[in-house]
């Protein structure tokens, strides 16, 4: 079991917490294309982990399994999110 895990808090806006810090943010790297309805066009790909600025200054103190880039790195999809952190998903309402 990770001591991470992934909170929905928008429809594309995901927060990582190692034990009840939020030490990341993760995103879609470029918006979801959208019809004028609403409608998407296609799932927004790749992701992108952003260490959380209030909680580490400095990217490389994070306690993810790897220092990450201040600007972020990126993962070709949600699972190879999942699978780089080994944690499990926890949808919450905002």
């Amino acid at each position: 079991m990770s001591a991470f895990r992934i909170v929905q808090r928008h429809e594309d806006l995901f927060w990582i917490f190692h034990g009840d810090r939020k030490v990341a943010n993760l995103f879609p790297a470029r918006p979801a294309l959208e019809w004028p309805a609403g409608v998407r066009l296609f799932i927004a790909e790749p992701w992108s982990i952003i260490p959380d600025p209030e909680a580490f200054p400095d990217a490389a103190c994070t306690g993810l399994p790897r220092p990450l880039s201040p600007s972020g790195d990126r993962f070709d999809s949600f699972a190879a999110v999942e699978r780089f952190l080994g944690l499990q998903t926890v949808r919450e309402a905002a």
